[in-house]
């Protein structure tokens, strides 16, 4: 599931090829990927808009139109974002199972693929679009407001819950999820001063080695971010190319 480092990285790319410039067009290939607004309503209310802002919003991207609503984008677990250029050809692009295209007013298109929604996949969960769509709205790990004491206080107020909980719960930290959690998040791993399990010989190996701020090190799983198929135009998590063609 595409999380924080995902959607900033997103957001930074998108930032300078959509901010200041307005969608010509939409074309929702797949209705299931609007939730809340039939496609109708949803072209009408981004069509002519131009783009003032792209950013994160926990876990969804967010593009802020002019006078109109905002663009949430929920990537889900399969979602991935295309840039294709001005003059690029479907055939060239080659982008699996697109579900939603904004056409930006001089041809360029970003278009949201996501193989979740193939008839064989009915169970997967699917990425979706909306407008001004709320977002449980915890602390942003990227602003001021969120320190070693905000982090404590947290724990403190949910003392028995797994540390995995309090940090993947969007009421209390905003784009965190399971891809970067702890690699020990077995019953024994407490919010509050408790050892943890291990879980590879199943015993329990004491509490962690602690900073001098108290916090126990931790380290994240990384991810790989998703790399579009040969031949699909990109962005910076994603490649990008020409109208000929070439991936850069």
């Amino acid at each position: 599931m595409a999380e924080l480092p995902e959607l900033t990285v997103y957001a930074e790319a998108l930032a300078p090829l959509l901010v200041g410039r307005a969608f010509r067009s939409v074309e929702v290939h797949e209705p299931r990927v609007l939730r809340g607004v039939a496609p109708e309503p949803f072209q009408a209310a981004v069509t002519g808009r131009r783009v003032t802002a792209v950013a994160r919003r926990g876990k969804t991207l967010a593009l802020a139109l002019d006078a109109g609503p905002r663009i949430d984008v929920h990537l889900m677990l399969g979602g991935e974002p295309y840039w294709l250029a001005p003059g690029a050809s479907d055939a060239t692009a080659r982008v699996p199972l697109p579900v939603l295209t904004l056409y930006r007013e001089d041809g360029a298109r970003l278009v949201f693929s996501d193989r979740h929604f193939d008839l064989l996949k009915p169970g997967d969960a699917k990425m979706w679009a909306g407008l001004d769509r709320k977002e449980r709205g915890g602390l942003d790990p990227l602003t001021p407001a969120f320190t070693v004491a905000a982090l404590a206080g947290l724990c403190a107020r949910n003392k028995l819950w797994p540390i995995k909980t309090v940090l993947c719960d969007q009421r209390l930290i905003a784009g965190l999820g399971n891809a970067y959690r702890l690699p020990h998040d077995g019953g024994g791993d407490r919010a509050g001063p408790r050892g943890h399990r291990d879980h590879a010989g199943g015993g329990h190996r004491g509490p962690p080695a602690t900073g001098r701020d108290g916090a126990a090190p931790r380290r994240a799983q990384a991810r790989v971010l998703p790399r579009p198929p040969s031949g699909a135009q990109a962005l910076s998590p994603l490649r990008r190319q020409d109208p000929h063609g070439v991936a850069s």
